[in-house]
């Protein structure tokens, strides 16, 4: 079709008028004809742009014109006259000009003004600012000026006398644009529209677009939109935003709802992707009541766009809105699809509501309720189910869906389906059972991939069998099938875990010549284990291949390696990591701060020292007790106690930090070392005023000190404080006592404080351990117990062994404990058979479950014929395993004579594999043996209510670890050298020791003491537990009687 040119009626002299409207758009000619102006005083350069040309592209549809330059030498319109001052004939002609354009402005039917008035002319800058502040366009042009609401061209055929030598077509949109405003209503039609609508939305012009839709919208408009109109808007809607050019949800949603009411509506697929576009903004309300909408007003709604919402309501966690809508999908006979119930399962077992996921997969089997709607579970819905079966713990429940699989022809398990399983038994420390599945999977041809191999190879480093990892590892590759960044990281991370920093490093060095990139995590745990075995300048080496990978350190890091320099003694090294800290903009942390002082303090640089305090405090941070006690330990060791004294008021009175029993003893012994020994006394009093309780290390911190002042009084006074506050003398007590008792004549005062120790601390025991009431009368545990030929906390831990369903690892654990050690420890193998211990303690950070894996493995191979060899290969003493098996045997008939097992010993090991309740089992039996555990940057702080600072065996698997990830150790028996050393130790968290330790305060419910603990998956074992506690208190015996309590 071809456009006529513009044409403007030039009024007569001083009258304004609008142009004439032209008819928008003819039909006769098939290809359109741009209109063409001409560009004057301009080279001969021809431009031309075609009629789809965007408006950006054409300089003069700016609003700021340029003043156009005749070649007429009689021209009033020169550059001069142009810039002269207003006069008041000026200012009179502006005033009248702006009532003329607010006249434009509001007649819609009009969209220009011409004036040839030479008065105009002349006064053109000044009514071309007034006409951009009230957003007209204006040009000047040799004959006149023109004041329009669209953009104005550089030539006009009226109002010039000559074409420029440039011709400049005017974009067709805008001529378009402007064709269709001149037009009538009854002249505009839909189909005029919607090809409008295409041009504005497709050139980011969307208000434009979206004026024209409103008047589209109008009621009883004689253009109303279409399917077409829809197609356009809605594929307009479902695109990604532009900047400044996007619509808001509430705008999205108006349109749909006004197009619906015009029976226009999206197609299943533009209304899924517009309820996806809200559901990623996490706008699940406004998605909610778009589809509502169309539901409402009869548009077509299928599952695909139920499942986009559903999907939304489901990352949110709102079940139930997804409940709801499932509900009004089958009012409305919407068939849902397998995806539908797929998402519903995934985000319920997401959510860990897996007895509701079971029971709609129970419904699309045919199980309970009628399957209505003709949907059959898919293998994706299988695997979606098994994961999160094994997500919480029941894995059991995932075998039997896999063993269903198995009969189906639609459904066969694939390597998916075993992934899921594998990862949940590698979670449950189950390796064995994970490996059998591999075996299985093997067997039924189905192919494993490298997440079948990175998970069975982080499972056995999970569990310290780091070795087993390698030789799986080795056999895969020997399959064809290597590892990736995932394998190499769990090696090196393992192996850093047990201080086998040389294997980390060769299979850092393999991973990089694999091709394979390390992440963050991988050099973070490298420098992480060589700052702490103290090889700093390989720590430094692999610092700076992770610089050159474009990773940076973390705070973790730093603190890492500043604490190894500062062992180092290398403090122009430490001082180099803290300004590089300043630069990459990582902030020192308490840690960091308290690393400093302690380091500064024993070199004896106090003012260092305190700048670096007065630093931390300047930056925000809060000294701890740890940075005061560095402090303080630091100037009793350069024996000027009065600064430590000063430094210890100051935190007494302006700190919030209270001073604990580390800090007291510190000064205790200061003080009476150098024979002030009635300040620390005081001290004693003040730690009782205060309630910080003394320890062993107190104790004979002042018993020294009133010894050598020969304060017998305050001996005796101080001696039935000791037993009153049930603190054990160590030998170390004795000693002192013996000796300065005995000289004195006082040796009876001695017996009588060593027997009413040991009195009490058994009353205090018994009753501690439940087996006491409060008036020393035996409750149904001690009860029990009483006839139990063994050790009261190991009775205890056989008969909540039996109790909850975990009897046969606690029989290992006890008859473990009643043995000599079965790890052997021979001089010149010592590193390796610690090694070998550590893979059985799996990093759950127990001795006495690195006994029962021990145990296992050697049951296991005993089966095989294999036993010494077994034995020999890790580290283990045949004969002492085989006394314990005969000891469990004992135990289990034991057991069954006071009616705690039934002949079948797998009937009360239902719990057996979960490693959480078994620390809590273990807990209850070794408590009150408790120690805190303190992970600081290059050591493991434990300490105990009654010895303060405690170490572990050498021969411990904590003792190797440089973190452990929970706040305290339970152990067996504490032995005293020179310092305490504790044996056979488990690490619990707060909630174990809550419930299996102290006592439980009022206002705990078993169903919220298993959410917050996060041992338990059922609530009943909660209830067992608290059940069990009552009956410990002196309730029914029967509640003890058996392993259903």
């Amino acid at each position: 079709m071809q456009l006529p040119p513009i044409r403007i009626r030039v009024p007569y002299s001083g009258i304004f008028r609008a142009a004439t409207r032209r008819p928008f758009l003819s039909t006769t000619s098939p290809t359109p004809t741009p209109t063409r102006f001409s560009l004057a005083n301009s080279t001969s350069t021809t431009l031309r742009l075609s009629s789809s040309s965007p408006a950006f592209a054409v300089p003069f549809l700016h609003r700021q014109s340029s003043t156009y330059v005749s070649s007429d030498d009689d021209s009033d319109l020169d550059s001069a006259s142009s810039q002269q001052q207003l006069g008041n004939s000026t200012l009179e002609n502006v005033d009248a000009w702006r009532s003329k354009l607010n006249t434009l402005l509001r007649n819609k039917d009009e969209q220009e003004v011409v004036s040839n008035d030479k008065k105009d002319c002349r006064d053109f800058h000044q009514l071309e600012a007034l006409a951009n502040r009230m957003g007209l366009y204006s040009r000047q042009y040799a004959k006149g000026i023109v004041f329009s609401k669209a953009p104005l061209p550089n030539y006009h055929p009226d109002l010039d006398d000559k074409r420029p030598q440039q011709e400049v077509i005017l974009p067709m949109l805008d001529v378009s644009l402007l064709r269709f405003n001149e037009l009538d209503p009854s002249s505009k039609s839909t189909r005029v529209c919607n090809g409008l609508l295409m041009g504005l939305f497709k050139s980011g012009r969307t208000t434009d677009a979206l004026h024209i839709l409103d008047q589209m919208l109008e009621l009883n408009s004689e253009f109303p939109p279409d399917d077409f109109t829809g197609e356009v808007v809605f594929g307009e809607l479902v695109k990604r935003e532009r900047p400044g050019k996007g619509l808001a949800d509430e705008e999205i949603m108006g349109l749909v709802t006004k197009l619906g009411e015009h029976g226009v509506f999206p197609d299943t697929f533009k209304l899924t992707q517009l309820i996806s576009k809200l559901c990623g903004k996490r706008k699940n309300c406004v998605a909610w009541e778009l589809l509502h909408g169309v539901m409402k007003l009869g548009g077509p709604v299928e599952a695909a766009s139920c499942n986009a919402l559903l999907t939304g309501l489901g990352r949110e966690r709102d079940i139930q809105k997804m409940n709801k809508l499932l509900a009004e999908m089958e009012e409305l006979k919407i068939r849902p699809s397998v995806i539908t119930f797929g998402i519903l399962i995934n985000h319920l077992c997401k959510a860990r509501r897996i007895d509701e996921a079971l029971g709609v997969f129970d419904k699309l089997r045919g199980k309970g309720e009628k399957n209505r709607n003709g949907v059959e579970p898919d293998v994706v819905l299988y695997n979606t189910l098994i994961d999160g079966l094994c997500k919480v713990g029941r894995e059991e429940d995932g075998l039997s869906l896999l063993e269903e699989m198995k009969t189906e022809k639609k459904n066969r398990p694939n390597t998916v389906t075993y992934n899921c399983l594998i990862d949940g038994f590698c979670k449950a420390g189950n390796i064995d059972k994970a490996r059998e599945l591999f075996g299985l999977m093997n067997e039924e041809g189905v192919q494993p991939n490298v997440v079948t191999l990175n998970t069975l190879v982080g499972g056995m480093c999970k569990i310290g069998r780091v070795y087993s990892a390698v030789e799986f590892l080795n056999e895969m590759k020997g399959k064809g099938l290597k590892g990736n960044a995932v394998t190499y990281t769990a090696l090196i991370s393992a192996f850093c875990g047990v201080n086998n920093i040389d294997q980390a490093m060769q299979y850092f060095d393999e991973m990089l010549s694999s091709g394979c990139s390390p992440d963050a995590i991988v050099y973070y745990s490298l420098i992480s284990g060589l700052s702490i075995a103290g090889r700093m300048d390989d720590a430094s080496v692999v610092v700076s291949q992770l610089k050159r990978a474009g990773f940076g350190l973390d705070r973790t890091c730093y603190n890492v390696l500043i604490s190894g320099f500062c062992k180092k003694k290398k403090l122009e090294r430490v001082y180099e990591m803290l300004n590089q800290m300043e630069e990459t903009g990582v902030k020192p942390d308490t840690v960091t701060y308290n690393t400093l002082v302690s380091y500064l303090g024993k070199a004896g640089d106090f003012a260092a020292a305190s700048k670096v305090m007065e630093k931390m405090i300047k930056e925000g941070l809060k000294p701890s007790v740890v940075t005061y006690g560095a402090v303080i330990h630091a100037y009793c060791l350069k024996k000027n106690v009065d600064e430590a004294m000063k430094i210890f008021e100051e935190m007494c009175s302006t700190s919030i930090v209270p001073p604990n029993t580390v800090i007291y003893n510190i000064l205790i012994d200061a003080l009476c070392k150098i024979n002030n020994v009635e300040k620390a006394v005081s001290l004693m009093d003040d730690m009782k005023v205060k309630g910080v309780r003394p320890n062993t290390t107190t104790y004979n911190a002042i018993l020294k000190g009133v010894r050598d002042k020969r304060m017998l009084h305050k001996a005796f006074e101080l001696m039935d404080r000791m037993v009153e506050d049930a603190c054990s003398p160590d030998y170390v007590t004795m000693e002192i006592l013996t000796e300065w008792l005995s000289a004195v004549g006082e040796i009876e005062k001695l017996k009588l404080f060593v027997e009413g120790y040991r009195v009490q601390n058994a009353v205090e025991y018994l009753k501690i351990i439940g087996a006491l009431d409060e008036n020393e009368n035996l409750t149904v545990l001690g009860r029990k117990l009483s006839v139990l030929p063994v050790e009261p906390k190991l009775g205890k831990m056989l008969i909540l062994g039996a109790i909850f369903d975990c009897l046969d690892p606690i029989l290992t654990v006890v008859a473990g404990l009643s043995v000599r050690d079965p790890f052997v420890m021979p001089a010149d193998k010592k590193g390796l058979a610690e090694s070998v211990k550590a893979q059985f303690a799996a990093r759950d950070y127990s001795d006495h479950l690195a006994l029962v894996r021990a145990y296992d493995g050697w049951k296991d191979a005993e089966a095989q014929k294999a036993g010494y060899e077994y034995c020999w290969r890790n580290f283990l003493s045949s004969q002492t395993l085989r006394a314990t098996e005969s000891l469990r045997k004992q135990f289990f008939h034991l057991l069954k004579d006071i009616g705690l097992v039934g002949n079948n010993s797998e009937t009360n090991n239902k719990w057996r594999n979960e490693v959480h309740m078994l620390r809590a089992v273990i807990c209850a039996g070794l408590f009150p043996g408790i120690s805190s555990v303190v992970n600081k940057e290059k050591s493991i702080a434990l300490k105990t209510m009654e010895d303060g600072q405690v170490l572990l065996y050498a021969n411990s698997v904590n003792a190797a670890v440089p973190k452990i990830p929970y706040p305290w150790l339970v152990f067996n028996e504490k032995v005293k050298v020179h310092t305490v050393f504790l044996r056979d130790s488990t690490a619990i968290s707060d909630s174990m020791l809550l419930l299996f330790g102290g006592n439980i305060s009022k206002g705990w419910a078993p169903e919220n003491v298993g959410r917050v603990s996060g041992i338990f998956h059922e609530t009943r074992v909660s209830q067992d537990l608290f059940n069990f506690k009552e009956g410990t208190g002196g309730t029914d015996t029967e509640k003890t009687s058996g392993s259903n309590v």
